[in-house]
């Protein structure tokens, strides 16, 4: 049986306390958050998009969350934003 994200374990290693919500787990070597669920690496940005609207992380599959401030480790939804991956790849030099 699949696990689902525990709101209240995942929003505790959230500082929220600034402009930007920064994640204190677990990060990735570029600062990016990250943590296991059902034995695979999701990076925190996309969880805490999907629990801020409300939708699952399948539901994110075909698309790319961006951090729209600029800093890897935030993930306050109103500092993300979801682009279809296509977009995304367009966008890239």
């Amino acid at each position: 049986m699949a696990k689902s994200l525990n709101l209240e374990r995942f929003w505790a290693r959230v500082d929220k306390s600034g402009e930007h919500w920064i994640w204190k787990g677990a990060k990735t070597k570029m600062g990016y958050g990250k943590i296991m669920l059902n034995k695979r690496e999701i990076y925190v940005h996309r969880a805490a998009y999907a629990l801020g609207n409300r939708m699952s992380l399948d539901e994110l599959e075909p698309y790319r969350i961006i951090i729209t401030c600029g800093v890897n480790s935030c993930c306050k939804p109103e500092h993300l934003v979801k682009v279809s991956k296509g977009i995304f790849l367009e966008k890239e030099p």
